[in-house]
């Protein structure tokens, strides 16, 4: 069967209820006019379809917040391989620069390595125990 193209007036907060992304507005309007047509739907019909609808719309929710925790626990991993490679990179700093006596911020080696680090010399002169 096609389907037909039409446009209605609707209440704003009608039109902001069927704009939800998780909410089939064509199927619900189609829904409830064949009902409609059909005599009505009791009180008992509105509220089993309602339940549908919300047991829908918390399902959409709910696999929403599973890609979201997906997400952060990438991301998660990620901040914590990054913070790892960083101590690394900062302990061959140390091991590095322990060689070298009197170290300064203007110290090439420190100012290599502070690169190295993405830091600021004075940083990397900070962070290794020399």
């Amino acid at each position: 069967m096609t389907k037909k193209r039409t446009s209605l007036s609707l209440d704003p907060e009608v039109a902001d209820y069927l704009s939800q992304e998780h909410v089939n507005a064509s199927g619900l309007v189609n829904s409830l006019v064949k009902k409609h047509m059909n005599g009505g739907a009791s009180e008992d019909m509105i509220r089993q379809f309602r339940i549908k609808q919300v047991q829908s719309e918390l399902e959409s929710i709910e696999s929403q917040a599973q890609q979201k925790r997906e997400e952060l626990e990438k991301l998660q991993e990620i901040d914590e391989e990054r913070q790892e490679e960083q101590q690394q990179k900062i302990k061959d700093a140390e091991e590095a620069l322990s060689r070298i006596p009197n170290l300064t911020v203007d110290n090439p080696a420190v100012e290599t390595w502070a690169e190295k680090c993405d830091m600021e010399p004075s940083e990397l002169l900070d962070e290794v125990n020399l």
